[in-house]
């Protein structure tokens, strides 16, 4: 029967190892937690299908322009472009950071 000789680590070794994947963890969670964080911040899709919404609703005459309303953290306003005829200029703008999604509509779609 063969004996295995294995050559035994220090603590101090094996303390500055725990730190050091400690270390890395933390700044793996620090940067997956940014990211996650911030994809969640830019995300528009929840307003833009308000803004969708805001478009059926007033093509089948739900809504009369000018028009003007609060959606989580955006303001949205429908207002008919002065340069065109039958132009809609849907924009919503977001409080806290100011971003603005800006929309155009013809008031007239063509029907097939």
């Amino acid at each position: 029967m063969a004996v295995l000789k294995l050559k035994a680590s220090t603590l101090m070794e094996t303390l500055v190892a725990t730190v050091l994947v400690l270390v890395i963890m933390v700044v793996a969670g620090l940067i997956l937690n940014n990211l996650f964080t911030t994809s969640i911040r830019n995300s528009t899709g929840s307003v833009q299908n308000y803004i969708n919404e805001l478009e059926y609703r007033y093509l089948n005459g739900a809504i009369t322009i000018p028009y003007s309303d609060s959606f989580e953290d955006w303001d949205i306003s429908i207002l008919k472009d002065n340069h065109s005829t039958g132009t809609l200029i849907i924009e919503a703008t977001q409080n806290d950071t100011r971003k603005t999604i800006k929309s155009i509509l013809n008031e007239n779609p063509i029907k097939r």
